[in-house]
C-alpha cells in the first residue's frame, strides 16, 4: 500500500481547519446579526435614564408642518405634546420599535426625533401608490390614525406608511401598530384615541 506523501498529510487537516474557521465566522456573524436585530429588550435602567431626562423637555410641540421646516437638520423633537409621559407605555414603545430598527424611517424613540427624520417622512406624503397600495393606506386609517389631530407628527407618519407600503409591502395592521408605538401624546398607549399596538 502506497504511503501518503508529507504534503498530503499537512494539507487535509490545513483544508478542516480553514473549512471550520469560514464555518465559526459565518456563525458569529449570525449570531451577532441576530443580536443587532433588536430583539432583545433594552436594559431597564437605561430606559429610566432616558425617560427621566426627556420626560422634562418639551421640544416636541403639536405643531404644523411649517414648524419642522423651520427647525435646523440636526435639533430634536423631544418629550411629550400633550400628557405628561408614562413610564410602562414608554419602555413598551422603544422596546417594541427595536423590531424595525433596520428601516431608517422608523424613529427608534417617540419621545426623540430628528427634524431630518421628520421632515424625511413629510416629504414621503406625496408618493404615488397603486389602487392596491391606496386601499392598505386606508385601511391603515380606518383601524387608527397617525396621530391624534392633524399636527406635524399627523402627516409625517401618513408620509411614514406609504413609504412602508411601497418600499417594505407592510399590511394595514403592521402599519397600525407602527403608529402606536409611536405615540408621542404621552399618557397611556390607548388615551389620546389609539388601538394598542399588536402583540
Amino acid at each position: 500500500m502506497a504511503k501518503k506523501s508529507p504534503a498530503k498529510r499537512i494539507i487535509f487537516p490545513v483544508a478542516i481547519l480553514g473549512l471550520m474557521a469560514i464555518l465559526g465566522y459565518y456563525a458569529l456573524n449570525y449570531t451577532s446579526a441576530n443580536a443587532a436585530a433588536g430583539i432583545k429588550p433594552l436594559n431597564e435602567s437605561v430606559l429610566q435614564a432616558r425617560f427621566a431626562y426627556l420626560s422634562g423637555v418639551h421640544t416636541n410641540l403639536c405643531a404644523i408642518p411649517a414648524f419642522i421646516y423651520g427647525l435646523q437638520n440636526d435639533s430634536y423633537l423631544q418629550g411629550s405634546c400633550c400628557s405628561p409621559m408614562n413610564f410602562t407605555s414608554y419602555v413598551e414603545q422603544v422596546n417594541g420599535l427595536r423590531n424595525y430598527s433596520g428601516i431608517s424611517q422608523i424613529p427608534a424613540d417617540p419621545y426623540n426625533i430628528s427634524a431630518s427624520l421628520a421632515k424625511e417622512l413629510l416629504g414621503y406624503q406625496n408618493m404615488t401608490l397603486t389602487s392596491a397600495q391606496q386601499a392598505t393606506f386606508d385601511n391603515a386609517m380606518n383601524m387608527s390614525s397617525p396621530c391624534c389631530c392633524h399636527c406635524w407628527r399627523w402627516y409625517a407618519f401618513a408620509g411614514q406608511a406609504k413609504y412602508l407600503i411601497v418600499n417594505y409591502n407592510f399590511s394595514a395592521s403592521r402599519i397600525s401598530a407602527i403608529w402606536g408605538l409611536e405615540d408621542g401624546c404621552g399618557g397611556p398607549l390607548d388615551s389620546q384615541g389609539f388601538n394598542p399596538p399588536a402583540t
